[in-house]
């Protein structure tokens, strides 16, 4: 068995099982979009629920082929990423009672409700749409943000060669670029430019606020990065 992970990539993995020692019963059993888990060690018959499993698990995949050689069925598939679609833009399909005619619409609801709703259909995309069960992806604690709530957003919009930007936050904090840091329309992946940084020392600096003061209170980091190499 070989896995392959990458960092802001799918990954990969490919697992071979003997016709001797797999029962029909469970090849049967096993199609696309399904999970395997990687546990460091055995585990018994009693154990083998999500919670158990998914707690001490070093590895979880999505099947994507299974094909019948001379010898062994072999399995391939790649990371969990692949939920949110490969790289010919083809995801999981989100329907309700498993007809893909049926997709399901969300509109004017909540981040809480998409992800996890579970009172009535639509249910939320994490969930199944036969019997709103949880699926491999399990919601952590959802949020939804607010702008008055966030204490710093650089949208780094601007004309290509910038090397300034605002502060999108009613503090409008000040930033500063240093070295080779500019703004760039090469990528984009929100608006139409982004920051630059050649890996050079380049950096940016903002000035101290004591919104940024983390240690008493729940606070998320997000960013949206593109590597060249």
């Amino acid at each position: 068995m070989a896995v392959t992970e990458k960092l802001m990539a799918q990954g990969s993995f490919g697992v071979q099982l003997d016709y001797n020692k797999l029962p029909n019963s469970v090849l049967n059993t096993i199609d696309a979009w399904d999970q395997i888990v990687i546990v460091p060690s055995r585990v018994t018959e009693d154990e083998l629920n999500d919670s158990a499993m998914l707690t001490s698990a070093e590895y979880v995949g999505v099947i994507k082929t299974l094909g019948l050689g001379d010898d062994a069925v072999e399995i391939t598939g790649a990371g969990l990423g692949t939920y949110l679609g490969d790289g010919g833009s083809r995801g999981m399909p989100i329907s309700d009672q498993g007809d893909i005619s049926n997709m399901r619409s969300y509109e004017n609801k909540s981040l809480e409700f998409v992800l996890n709703n579970s009172d009535g259909t639509p249910y939320g995309i994490l969930r199944d749409g036969r019997d709103a069960g949880l699926r491999a992806i399990r919601p952590g604690t959802i949020t939804n943000p607010s702008k008055e709530s966030t204490d710093l957003l650089l949208n780094f919009e601007g004309n290509n060669g910038d090397k300034t930007t605002t502060d999108a936050t009613s503090k409008k904090h000040d930033v500063e670029f240093y070295g080779n840091a500019k703004i760039s329309t090469d990528q984009a992946q929100f608006g139409s430019s982004s920051l630059y940084l050649d890996g050079d020392r380049d950096y940016l600096e903002v000035d101290y606020s004591y919104h940024f003061q983390l240690e008493s209170e729940d606070f998320t980091v997000e960013w949206w990065e593109y590597r060249e190499a």
